[in-house]
C-alpha cells in the first residue's frame, strides 16, 4: 500500500474513532429541581416561604448575595438575633442602614426543600413595604436559575453533560439568543457582574431584580460625556433603594446601549444621583428581567436572554418613591 493511501486509510480511522466518541458523549440535559410561583407587586418580584414555620414573602434580589430579614419579621418567627459589629454596615443608594444584626433559622423552606440551620442577615428596612426581607444569591445561585418573570416563574435547573456546565437558554433557537460571560457569583462578587455599553463605551453592569427600574450611575454617566443639562433630558422622580433616603433621577436619550449582543438604538436611560461605590457603573432591574427571559448558569459563568418580543426594555416612567430601586446593598464593613 502506497504511504498516501496509508495515511488516508490513518485519517479516515481517526475520523471514525471521533465520530463515535462524538456519538457516545451524553447530550446536555437540564434537570429541573423546583419552579418557584413569583408573585409580581408592580416590578417587584418576590416568593412565599416559610422560616421555623412562619410565612414570609421575600423580595427576590440578586443585587444582594446573603439572604435578609426584617427584624418585625425575624422577632415574628423566634429568631435569636445577635447584634453585628458596630463598624458593620449595609450601604445603598438610600444611604446606609445601621440596624443590622444576625440570625440563625432551624427551619427554612425553600425550592420545595426543607434547609436548616440556615444564617440570616437582620436589617429594619430589608424587603421595603409590604415584604419581609429579601432573598439573594446565596440561596439562587447554588444552581442554574431561569427568570420567567413575564409568566410569574423562577426555575431552578442541575445541567447534567452540558458543555461548561450550562444549558442555556432551552427555549430559543441559536439566532434568538443572547448571552455574555459572567464574574464569578460568591460572597466576595456579591453580585451577576458582566459588561455592556453605552454610545459604545464599556460600562460595569450588575442585573439586579431587587431593582425596580435599571438605571445608570450620575457619576458613570458623567464619565460618557451625558450631561445631565444636555437637550432632551427630563425629571426622572425620586427613587428610593436599601437604605431611609431617596434620590434624584433623570431620563436621557442615548444613541445606542448593548448587552450580549443585543443592541437598543435611539432610546433613554435612567441616571439616579447614587453612590460611586460598588465596582458597577449601571444597575440592570426587574424592568428588563420583565421585558426578556434570562438564564443564569453560576457554573459556567454565563447569562443567557431572548427578548420576549413586545414592551418597552427599560421603564422610564417616574418611578414611585414606595418602589425599592434602582439598587440594594450587599453587606461591607
Amino acid at each position: 500500500m502506497s504511504r498516501k493511501a496509508l495515511l488516508s486509510v490513518a485519517a479516515f480511522a481517526a475520523f471514525m474513532v471521533a465520530a463515535g466518541a462524538a456519538a457516545a458523549a451524553p447530550a446536555c440535559k437540564l434537570e429541573r429541581i423546583a419552579e418557584l410561583p413569583v408573585r409580581m407587586a408592580g416590578l417587584r418580584p418576590s416568593i412565599t416561604t416559610k422560616v421555623n414555620g412562619t410565612d414570609m414573602q421575600l423580595l427576590v434580589d440578586t443585587g444582594v448575595y446573603r439572604t435578609v430579614v426584617s427584624r418585625a419579621a425575624a422577632e415574628r418567627a423566634g429568631l435569636q438575633i445577635s447584634a453585628a459589629s458596630i463598624h458593620f454596615r449595609l450601604r445603598g443608594i438610600g444611604g446606609e442602614e445601621r440596624d443590622v444584626g444576625f440570625a440563625k433559622a432551624k427551619d427554612f423552606e425553600f425550592a420545595g426543600a426543607q434547609l436548616h440551620d440556615i444564617s440570616l442577615m437582620v436589617a429594619g428596612h430589608a424587603g421595603g413595604r409590604e415584604l419581609d426581607g429579601n432573598v439573594g444569591l446565596n440561596l439562587l445561585g447554588f444552581a442554574d436559575v431561569e427568570f420567567d418573570l413575564a409568566h410569574d416563574v423562577i426555575r431552578l435547573f442541575l445541567p447534567k453533560d452540558c458543555a461548561g456546565g450550562g444549558g442555556g437558554a432551552y427555549w430559543a433557537g441559536p439566532k434568538q439568543l443572547n448571552w455574555l460571560d459572567i464574574a464569578p457569583i460568591d460572597d466576595r462578587t456579591q453580585h451577576i457582574r458582566a459588561e455592556a455599553s453605552v454610545n459604545g463605551k464599556p460600562i460595569r453592569v450588575i442585573f439586579d431584580t431587587g431593582a425596580s427600574r435599571s438605571g445608570l450611575k450620575r457619576e458613570a454617566a458623567e464619565k460618557l460625556g451625558i450631561k445631565l443639562d444636555g437637550p432632551g433630558v427630563r425629571p426622572g422622580g425620586h427613587v428610593r433603594g436599601f437604605g431611609p433616603n431617596v434620590v434624584d433621577s433623570w431620563i436621557v436619550p442615548v444613541s445606542v446601549f448593548s448587552v450580549g449582543g443585543e443592541e437598543i438604538h435611539n432610546t433613554e436611560l435612567r441616571v439616579f444621583d447614587g453612590p460611586a461605590q460598588g465596582g458597577h457603573d449601571m444597575v440592570i432591574g426587574a424592568d428588563f428581567f420583565l421585558s426578556h427571559r434570562v438564564y443564569v448558569s453560576s457554573k459556567a459563568r454565563r447569562l443567557f436572554f431572548t427578548y420576549n418580543g413586545s414592551g418597552k426594555v427599560f421603564r422610564l416612567d417616574q418611578a414611585p418613591a414606595s418602589e425599592a430601586e434602582p439598587e440594594t446593598a450587599p453587606a461591607a464593613p
